[in-house]
């Protein structure tokens, strides 16, 4: 007995759901990779969160989500950081971390007010020598950002670098 052939319309069919499904995963590629890049560690970033149409009086903030550690050490954190709800550490639990914010270090946002919420750290509290480390951030200090998207949420001072900390003469939130 011969081998069964596909007929040429089948053949041309699964070709064109081939071709679309390659189409369609680099769109969405494309997609991501607009929005998102990759640090010297492999760590996912947002790129730039800014508002597009700003609050007057905002002012931008660069993101550095940097965890100290013992005496010296000041490395990115494993996990991003992100906008909240609540001016409130622990979002993820808490059901307050708004979806889709999350950043690393070099994102930049816009800040448009500040207010004080709980009090936080950027240090592993527990390694030894931390209390000497000069990475080392804590303040209650959270600013109410502006997302790209028009939602507006707060983030910890102790996310951002060093110039961007202090309340930026904002007004209150």
């Amino acid at each position: 007995m011969a081998a069964e052939q596909t007929p040429p319309a089948t053949r041309r069919h699964v070709n064109r759901l081939a071709v679309a499904a390659v189409a369609i995963g680099l769109a969405v590629g494309s997609g991501f990779a607009l929005t998102t890049a990759f640090d010297s560690d492999g760590f996912t970033k947002a790129v730039d969160g800014r508002a597009t149409d700003p609050p007057p009086g905002s002012k931008e903030v660069l993101v550095q989500n940097k965890v100290a550690i013992g005496p010296t050490t000041l490395r990115e954190d494993d996990s991003p950081s992100y906008l909240s709800s609540r001016t409130v550490s622990r979002c993820t639990q808490n059901d307050c971390k708004l979806a889709g914010t999350d950043v690393y270090s070099g994102a930049r946002l816009t800040a448009y007010c500040r207010t004080d919420g709980e009090w936080l750290t950027n240090a592993d509290i527990s390694s030894e020598g931390i209390k000497q480390n000069p990475g080392l951030v804590a303040s209650q200090i959270w600013y109410g950002i502006y997302w790209v998207d028009g939602r507006r949420g707060f983030i910890s001072e102790v996310y951002l670098e060093e110039g961007y900390r202090g309340g930026l003469d904002l007004p209150p939130c």
